[in-house]
């Protein structure tokens, strides 16, 4: 017989001339130290995933639990109790204040206070601690104004000191800062 052939013949065998016993060889066929270290692998990805899977739905759970609540607001705020997250959502009045410059020109202020009026311009100022930024609107009649439930507005409903959202366009002269304004709101 050939080398390498899955049944051999048993030396004892070709010599009393009796019947033959098939061996099988697992060498080529399945290697034991590789299907150990598959187990191992899919061993650890159940356990990995099943601990994955309990983090997951315990801390869903012991949020229900405990009575924690999420803000319904534009910033993850997370209180303890429905009473804190009302009672801090009337005491933290002050708006959120963003400045967004883009690369083409397109200008995003939020929490922007209003300081002055003089007709179709108004100036607002941003603050952040010690540092002030001032900006030029100019508004023309394309420019629409909405009030915060989103209502037409005109220029003459704003005052100064009230805190608005503005976004335009970036104007290349001036001496100070101007956005060509394209809405404001409330």
């Amino acid at each position: 017989m050939k080398a390498g052939n899955i049944h051999e013949l048993r030396p004892s065998a070709l010599l009393m001339n009796t019947v033959y016993v098939p061996r099988v060889q697992l060498s080529g066929i399945v290697n034991p130290r590789r299907l150990l270290i598959l187990g191992g692998v899919c061993a650890a990805v159940i356990i990995f995933t099943g601990v994955f899977l309990y983090t997951t739905s315990v801390g869903a759970f012991t949020e229900q639990r405990q009575g924690i609540s999420v803000s319904e607001t534009s910033h993850p705020t997370v209180y303890l109790s429905g009473q804190a997250a009302a009672s801090a959502t009337a005491a933290n009045s002050a708006p959120m204040r963003e400045m967004h410059i883009a690369n083409n020109g397109l200008i995003l202020l939020r929490g922007a206070q209003i300081v002055g009026e003089n007709g179709r311009e108004m100036k607002v100022r941003l603050s952040w601690g010690s540092s002030d930024f001032t900006w030029k609107l100019e508004t023309d009649t394309n420019t629409k104004f909405f009030d915060t439930q989103g209502q037409p507005l005109t220029a003459g409903d704003f005052r100064v000191g009230d805190f608005v959202t503005v976004s335009g366009a970036l104007v290349a002269s001036g001496s100070e800062p101007t956005i060509q304004a394209q809405f404001v709101h409330e």
